[in-house]
């Protein structure tokens, strides 16, 4: 009897007393970083490609704790903690810590992430039971840059011919696009067209805007012709005359690829060339081969393979009949 009433009283004392884990949950942490979002500059030799955010670790609870901090980051961007990733917060206390958020050289125009998390490791030195963590993302925008060169191999060389002015031969001044945003490039030959005209001459273009992106590979063509104008006829009396009857012009110029991109910042950006310029005036196609390096007239092989050809055509021939 004496051991079921002292049962009793004992379980009437514990009721008495409040939960611990419920006085002491297993710890709390907020996160809040500011700016929430932030701009870069990602062209070669910037100094603006990277930028610190200051993040700020609560810890509400009534216990001390320290907190770790990690990140994450889209390909291109780097966090970096200088201050470390272990801090010790006191009870109700909080404490501001700098991350540096940097966009590697060249990364693409778009608006990007960083994630930054704080985990509570122990609460009061005893590793924390749960997981407990916040998360504050950052909004990364990498602004828009223009890069690109323009050349040629000279000289540039036109060919025309006096008997038809429907015909020509051309050539092309070619461009590397080496910024981080999509851009539309525009082909300028009003230098090259005044330095034609007096000469009845004008040029032309099957592609006078390209729409260029940050993966394109290889140099860009821009293929020039040049030809007789509409209101004038071919005089090649001051041009150079050559051996085998054709005419030579040499001349001078300018020729530009532009970026519509105005309101981008330029990073070693080469629009307008100086261009020597060679044009023939052929009479014929047979000319045009002798002036371009090519054997007008065929080969000794060429007709002893069409001969074999023949030959082979009569041996069947006469086996069918």
């Amino acid at each position: 009897m004496n051991r079921v009433l002292y049962l009793l009283v004992a379980l009437m004392l514990l009721s008495c007393f409040p939960s611990v884990q419920a006085q002491n949950p297993p710890g709390q942490v907020d996160l809040d970083c500011s700016p929430a979002s932030i701009t870069l500059d990602a062209s070669p030799e910037t100094e603006n490609g990277s930028m610190e955010v200051m993040c700020t670790i609560t810890n509400p609870h009534s216990e001390d704790e320290e907190s770790h901090l990690s990140g994450s980051a889209d390909s291109g961007l780097s966090l970096g903690f200088l201050e470390g990733t272990e801090f010790n917060v006191s009870a109700g206390e909080s404490v501001i810590v700098n991350v540096t958020v940097g966009a590697n050289e060249g990364i693409d125009n778009a608006t990007h992430v960083v994630s930054i998390k704080a985990i509570v490791h122990t609460v009061n030195n005893v590793p924390s039971p749960t997981v407990i963590e916040d998360t504050n993302d950052i909004l990364v925008h990498v602004s828009a840059y223009s890069s690109y060169t323009v050349g040629y191999d000279a000289p540039l060389t036109f060919t025309v011919f006096a008997n038809d002015a429907s015909q020509s031969v051309g050539d092309a001044v070619k461009m590397e696009h080496n910024g981080n945003a999509m851009e539309y490039f525009q082909l300028n030959l009003t230098a090259l067209n005044d330095a034609l005209a007096p000469h009845n001459l004008t040029t032309s273009a099957p592609v006078i805007t390209v729409a260029l992106g940050v993966n394109e590979i290889g140099p860009t063509l821009f293929e020039i012709f040049v030809g007789e104008t509409s209101d004038g006829e071919l005089n090649t009396s001051t041009w150079e005359a050559l051996q085998n009857g054709s005419h030579r012009l040499t001349l001078s110029s300018t020729v530009a690829v532009e970026s519509t991109a105005d309101d981008q910042p330029c990073h070693a950006c080469t629009s307008m060339i100086d261009v020597q310029v060679e044009i023939y005036a052929v009479e014929s196609i047979v000319d045009a081969q002798v002036i371009g390096g090519e054997d007008p007239v065929p080969s000794v092989s060429m007709f002893a393979t069409l001969a074999m050809i023949s030959l082979a055509g009569i041996a069947v021939g006469r086996k069918h009949a």
